[in-house]
């Protein structure tokens, strides 16, 4: 019987021999494709994972409400490594007479990075104290409007215009892909950009709009015990919850 099946098999696959290639060759390629897509995504993944260690990636940030106390309390938190505030606003930039676009101003620390949310530098140098109108320019907006170190555009805040100078170009864990929100998925760079600034600045451009942030980084150890449970560390603390990083 089954050498009867197999006689018949053989015949089938004389007769059709084009399409039973067509199958095979199909089927192979399908294996291969899913296997370099899939080692490709491990290879991003494995990248990205090692950017977020380095640059000390947040994996909850809070915004408004009683941020000190809220740090507070983070800072308390014996799965918390690390914990830090800083002032974020959406202000107006004028690059040139025909450039002008909404971006983002994030206040850092001079003279050393902030514990938690580095930047890499690309170029240039860090925030100075010794240069308090000096600014980093995030890396997709740098490239698109050509800006490098030297190079002066205009600030509108809550005081009026303030001419900024361009001491360094950066990259962040947080715009990868740059966009303003969950929402503006595919924003133009035309319309959107980061500066990284110092503090002082970004509290003086913001004045009594400004929005503050905590962000908190997870002990490496805590993180691994809840991606293993399926869980992962509390997101809120003081009664204010936030975005929490997945895993």
């Amino acid at each position: 019987m089954v050498g009867l099946l197999f006689k018949k098999m053989r015949r089938d696959i004389d007769r059709q021999r084009g399409q039973f290639i067509a199958v095979i060759v199909t089927i192979f390629l399908g294996i291969t494709l899913f296997g370099a897509s899939y080692d490709a995504y491990q290879n991003l993944r494995a990248s990205y994972e090692k950017t977020f260690s380095e640059l000390a990636a947040a994996d909850l940030t809070i915004s408004g409400g009683e941020t000190s106390n809220i740090a507070q309390m983070a800072g308390q938190n014996p799965a918390v490594e690390a914990v830090t505030t800083r002032t974020v606003i959406d202000l107006p930039f004028q690059i040139s007479e025909s450039s002008k676009l909404i971006g983002r101003v994030i206040g850092m620390p001079v003279n050393d990075q902030p514990p938690v949310n580095q930047v890499q530098l690309l170029s240039g140098n860090y925030l100075s104290s010794g240069q308090p109108d000096g600014v980093l320019v995030e890396q997709h907006m740098a490239e698109h409007f050509d800006l490098s170190a030297g190079d002066q555009f205009v600030v509108s805040g809550a005081n009026g215009d303030r001419s900024v100078t361009v001491i360094g170009t950066v990259a962040s864990t947080e715009y990868l892909w740059p966009v303003r929100n969950r929402q503006e998925i595919f924003p133009s760079p035309d319309e959107f950009g980061v500066l990284f600034v110092p503090e002082e600045m970004a509290r003086a451009l913001a004045g009594e709009q400004s929005t503050t942030e905590v962000l908190v980084r997870y002990r490496s150890l805590i993180k691994s015990s809840a991606t293993r449970s399926g869980t992962r560390p509390d997101c809120k603390f003081g009664g204010r919850s936030g975005r929490c990083a997945a895993g």
